[in-house]
């Protein structure tokens, strides 16, 4: 009696988990939408004309953009040392600008907040 007692209670313990095993979690909201999401296709590219002259400037403030970086790391170099160059807040001022002021004329950024920095800046890049 005790061995039939001891077997019914253990198989009833072992199929007990087996139980709870089937019912599935639930799924997040989510979850669903984010799938849903990443099986759209993408969307192509916006291509953009631009002018000569637009171009021309576009390039001139990549040339300062080059120019202002080229200046910091030797200016590094010196805070390193223990000394601060002078011009060193103001070279990343002008590199912030210009850098933000190209990524709006591009397009690669389109957040408000960088766009009026730039226009706050009439010419659209920092010079020194």
């Amino acid at each position: 009696m005790r061995v039939t007692l001891l077997c019914t209670l253990g198989l009833f313990l072992c199929s007990l988990p087996a139980s709870t095993q089937e019912k599935a979690a639930p799924v997040p909201p989510g979850l669903h939408r984010a799938e849903e999401e990443g099986r759209r296709p993408l969307e192509a590219p916006i291509e953009v004309k631009r002018k000569p002259a637009e171009l021309a400037q576009l390039r001139q403030q990549a040339a300062e953009l080059a120019r202002l970086s080229q200046a910091v790391p030797p200016q590094i170099d010196q805070v390193a040392q223990g000394q601060l160059p002078k011009d060193l807040n103001g070279n990343l001022k002008a590199n912030r600008k210009t850098r933000e002021a190209l990524a709006v004329r591009t397009g690669a950024v389109k957040s408000p907040r960088m766009r009026r920095r730039a226009a706050r800046h009439s010419n659209g890049f920092a010079s020194r």
